[in-house]
This record gives structure tokens, C-alpha cells and sequence, in this order.
């Protein structure tokens, strides 16, 4: 499988309209969440019967997050 290479953007910071600290804060807040629904993926794939209903309104609130960054940013990284 060949690699793609990756997207450069300079500006993205401006486009976002944000810090680099605080691009940098969501940005881990997501890859944190990320990381821990992911954990719970694999447990649930191992047992069943543990978090069942888990998966889908974490990702339902990750997306309505992504969408809304101020909110984000007010109810979890202040």
C-alpha cells in the first residue's frame, strides 16, 4: 500500500482562527477521546455484553463537537 503524502497547510491555524496552543489543546482532547473510544471498541469486541451502547452517541457527540468548536472549547478545555 502506497503512503500518501501528507497535506501541508501553513494557514491552517488563521482558517481555524486559533492559537497554536490552543489548536493544540483540541487537537488533543480529540486524539484522547479518540484513544479511549478506541479501547473501548476492542473490549467490546472481546466481550459483547460490555459497553454495547457506547460507541455510537460518543462518535454522535465527537461530530456535533467538531461542528460547534466554541462549545467544544467552553465545555471541556476551560
Amino acid at each position: 500500500m502506497k503512503m500518501k503524502k501528507p497535506d501541508i497547510n501553513f494557514k491552517h491555524l488563521e482558517e481555524a482562527n486559533e492559537g497554536y496552543i490552543e489548536h493544540l489543546s483540541v487537537a488533543m482532547w480529540y486524539s484522547i477521546r479518540l484513544g479511549c473510544l478506541a479501547l473501548r471498541v476492542a473490549v467490546h469486541a472481546l466481550f459483547p455484553f460490555i459497553w454495547y451502547n457506547e460507541v455510537d452517541p460518543t462518535l454522535r457527540r465527537l461530530n456535533q463537537d467538531r461542528h460547534d468548536r466554541a462549545c467544544l472549547k467552553s465545555r471541556y478545555l476551560n
